[in-house]
C-alpha cells in the first residue's frame, strides 16, 4: 500500500483473547494493518491463526467470551471498537459489510429469500415495499442467478450450497460498503462452484470499487484474487507482501513452508507435497523468541537468544531475523 493513500481501514496494536486467568487464550497479538481503498487483501495461515477474530474484531462481533486486551480498528479515522451503537450500526452493511464461513447456518431457515435480502433495505433505506421488490431482485440478477423471482421465493433449503453463498453475496453488497469482509467465502463448495463465487466476488469489487479482506487457507486463492498478501502464525503477522512478490519470493520460513504444501501452486506434479513437521503451538502457552521456532528447518542459535519482530525493506515485512537472506526453495 502506497504511504500517500489514506487506508480505509487502519488496524493498531490488536490484540484479542478469549477466556479468562490460567484459560485465557490469545488470539490476535498486537496486529497492524491497512487497508487502502479499492485493495484487496489477502489473509492467509492454518485454522487457529486469528484469521476470522481478526474480521470480526473488524465487525465488532466478537463473542461474550472475547475480550479486548489493546488496539484500535479506525475506518476512516472513526475507532470501531469504541464507537456508538448508532455509529456502528451505519458502519455495518452501509460501509463494512461481511460473508460468513457456513451461509446455511447464517440465513434464517423460516424467512424466504427475498425477506431476507430485503431487510437491509428495510433498516437502511425509505423505499416503499414494491422498490425494495425490485431492488432485491435486481441484486439477484447481479449475482447471477437466471430465475431471481422464483429464488427471492424460496426458502434457504431449498437452494443449494452454492445459491445460498451467492444470497449471501446480494446482502453483503445490497447497501454498497466501501469494505468487503469475505471469511473462507468457499469453503464449503465444490471446485467449480468455487470459480464461480470468486469470479463473481472480483467482478462486484471491480464494478463497486470496494475494498476487500478476503481470509482463507487456500494460497492458490489468493495468488488471483489478492493485491497483497497477509500471513498470520499464531495471532501475529509473520510477513506481509505485495501479491506477485510473494509468490515468486516468500521470505519467512512458514510461508516457504504453505507454498510447498499447496498443491495447485507446485507447478510440477511428479514432485510430493510437504507437509509442515509439528503443529501449532498451544494458544495458552506461545513460544518465547518466535511462535514458529519449533517446527522451523531453518532456526539458528540467534533464534533462540533474541526476540524476533516485524522487519521492513521496501514493500515487505516479514517477522524473521534472516528476513534479508532468505529465498525460497
Amino acid at each position: 500500500m502506497s504511504k500517500d493513500i489514506a487506508p480505509l481501514l487502519k488496524l493498531t496494536n490488536l490484540s484479542v483473547c478469549y477466556g479468562k486467568d490460567e484459560n485465557k487464550v490469545y488470539s490476535l497479538r498486537n496486529v497492524d494493518l491497512k487497508i487502502a481503498p479499492s485493495e484487496c487483501v489477502g489473509i492467509a495461515g492454518e485454522s487457529g491463526c486469528g484469521k476470522s477474530t481478526l474480521a470480526l474484531s473488524v465487525m465488532k462481533l466478537l463473542p461474550k467470551n472475547a475480550q479486548v486486551l489493546n488496539g484500535h480498528c479506525y475506518y476512516n479515522n472513526e475507532d470501531i471498537l469504541n464507537c456508538s451503537a448508532r455509529a456502528l450500526q451505519t458502519i455495518r452493511t452501509k460501509k463494512i459489510a461481511m460473508i460468513f464461513q457456513n451461509p446455511m447456518s447464517c440465513l434464517n431457515p423460516f424467512k424466504k429469500i427475498g425477506e431476507q435480502v430485503g431487510e437491509c433495505f428495510k433498516i437502511h433505506t425509505k423505499l416503499s415495499m414494491k422498490e425494495i421488490q425490485n431492488e432485491v431482485i435486481g441484486l439477484l440478477e447481479q449475482v447471477k442467478f437466471e430465475d431471481p423471482i422464483r429464488v427471492m421465493k424460496s426458502y434457504p433449503h431449498e437452494l443449494s450450497g452454492g445459491m445460498c453463498q451467492r444470497v449471501m453475496i446480494a446482502m453483503a453488497i445490497s447497501q454498497k460498503p466501501d469494505l468487503l469482509i469475505a471469511d473462507e467465502p468457499t469453503t464449503a463448495l465444490d471446485v467449480t462452484t468455487q470459480k464461480d463465487i470468486l469470479d463473481l466476488l472480483n467482478e462486484l469489487r471491480v464494478t463497486y470499487k470496494m475494498s476487500m479482506m478476503f481470509i482463507t487457507h487456500d494460497l492458490a486463492v489468493l495468488s488471483k484474487l489478492s493485491d497483497r498478501i497477509v500471513v498470520m502464525y499464531a495471532g501475529e503477522i509473520v510477513e506481509m507482501a505485495p501479491v506477485d512478490k510473494f509468490f515468486k519470493e516468500p521470505k519467512h520460513p512458514y510461508s516457504i513452508n504453505l507454498i510447498k504444501a499447496c498443491p495447485t501452486l507446485r507447478g510440477v506434479k511428479e514432485e510430493s507435497l510437504s507437509a509442515i513437521s509439528g503443529l501449532p503451538p498451544n494458544l495458552k502457552d506461545i513460544p518465547e523468541r518466535c511462535a514458529f521456532l519449533p517446527r522451523c528447518t531453518s532456526k539458528q542459535s540467534i533464534c533462540e537468544e533474541e526476540n524476533v519482530s516485524l522487519k521492513s525493506i521496501d514493500s515487505r515485512l516479514c517477522r524473521c531475523h534472516f528476513f534479508e537472506n532468505t529465498s525460497s526453495p
